[in-house]
């Protein structure tokens, strides 16, 4: 019985110290430049406990959604202007990642591309 309950701690404080982790290594990357470059769309990583409601949301407010992603908080956002990036922060965003290089992480990338 001993065993079992330090093996239950040891998971949990496991899985604490990767969600810290991971949470640590989202914000670096948040903090670094804008990965939106000249482009007009880019792809926004909200938080992961989001709603694709509130996700929607918060995109639509910093732009234009073209695409999804396969989770509920990735969404491709385009918008003509300079501060695209700086917008979806404020709405909520955590990464912003380049669309190019993230074809095959997108949902509805292939059907697009059919039509």
């Amino acid at each position: 019985m001993g065993t079992a309950k330090i093996l239950k701690a040891f998971s949990r404080a496991l899985l604490l110290a990767l969600c810290l982790t991971i949470s640590a290594a989202a914000m670096v990357v948040s903090l670094g430049p804008d990965t939106a470059g000249d482009s007009d769309a880019v792809v926004a990583v909200f938080p992961l406990w989001w709603s694709a409601d509130r996700t929607f949301v918060a995109a639509g407010e910093a732009g234009s959604i073209l695409n999804t992603g396969k989770f509920p908080f990735v969404v491709v956002v385009q918008s003509k202007g300079a501060d695209l990036g700086e917008r979806l922060r404020a709405a909520g965003a955590i990464l912003l990642l380049d669309p190019l290089g993230l074809g095959g992480c997108l949902e509805n990338s292939a059907r697009k591309s059919d039509v």
